[in-house]
C-alpha cells in the first residue's frame, strides 16, 4: 500500500473525527457520552500474503480463532448518530495442526467510528439497536516463528476497515452490548530475502467476529 494513499486516508479520518467532535461539543445534550469495553472473538476468515507488482500471486490460510479487548469512547451529534474513536490489540495466528502451534501475532488498532443506532426505549440515548463502520489504522507485530516462515518479514502497518452491527441494553448509567462484526486489515511488510520476486508484500486479514462488551454512559446538566 502505497505511502501516499496512507497518508491521505489518516489526514481524512482525523478531519471528520475533529469535525464530528467540535460539532458535538457545542450541542447541550445531557448525555455526554459512552465508554464501551468490548472482547472479541474471531472466527472463520483467511489470511493471504500478496504480492504488490502481481496480486494474482498470493498465499492464502485459514485462520484459528482471534481473541482482543477493544476500548471505545463515543458521543452523539444527533439524535441517531453517533461518532467515537476506538483502541483495540488481538491475537491472531493461521490455523494450523494440533502437533504445530504458532505464536499468535498481535494488531494494534486505532480507529473512527461512525455509528447509526435506533432506540427501541422512548430515551433516545438509551438501549438501541445500531449499525455502523469501522475505519483505522493497524499496527501488525509478527511473532519470529511466523515472520521467519515467510523470509523474516517485518513488522508492518496500514489499514484497518470494517461493518458492525448490534444491540445495547442499558439500566441505568451502565449496560451490555451484543456486537456481531465483519474485519479487514490490510499492511504492508518488508522480507529480508524476495518473495514473490518483490522485496514487500501486503498481509490481508479477513474475519467475521462475535463482541460481548459492557458499557457506561456519563450525563451533564443542560
Amino acid at each position: 500500500m502505497k505511502r501516499r494513499t496512507l497518508t491521505s486516508l489518516l489526514s481524512a479520518v482525523v478531519l471528520l473525527g475533529t469535525w464530528a467532535f467540535a460539532t458535538n461539543a457545542q450541542a447541550q445534550r445531557r448525555d455526554n457520552g459512552r465508554m464501551t469495553i468490548r472482547a472479541d472473538v474471531g472466527v472463520l476468515g483467511h489470511s493471504e500474503l500478496i504480492d504488490e507488482d502481481n496480486p494474482d500471486n498470493r498465499v492464502r490460510e485459514s485462520l484459528d480463532e482471534t481473541f482482543g479487548m477493544s476500548l471505545a469512547l463515543e458521543r452523539p451529534f444527533h439524535r441517531h448518530g453517533w461518532v467515537g474513536f476506538q483502541l483495540g490489540a488481538h491475537g491472531w495466528r493461521p490455523e494450523t495442526n494440533d502437533d504445530f502451534r504458532l505464536h499468535r501475532n498481535v494488531y494494534v488498532d486505532a480507529d473512527f467510528l461512525p455509528t447509526l443506532r435506533v432506540p427501541f426505549q422512548r430515551d433516545p440515548h438509551g438501549s438501541a439497536f445500531y449499525a455502523g463502520g469501522v475505519l483505522g489504522f493497524t499496527g501488525a507485530f509478527l511473532r519470529d516463528d511466523y515472520s521467519n516462515a515467510f523470509a523474516r518479514a517485518s513488522h508492518g502497518f496500514g489499514i484497518h476497515a470494517g461493518l458492525r452491527a448490534g444491540v445495547e441494553i442499558l439500566v441505568h448509567r451502565g449496560g451490555i452490548v451484543a456486537e456481531f462484526g465483519y474485519d479487514v486489515r490490510v499492511t504492508r511488510h518488508r522480507v529480508d530475502r524476495p518473495v514473490f520476486n518483490d522485496d514487500a508484500v501486503a498481509l490481508v486479514f479477513r474475519q467475521p467476529r462475535f463482541s460481548p462488551a459492557c458499557c457506561c454512559t456519563c450525563h451533564r446538566q443542560g
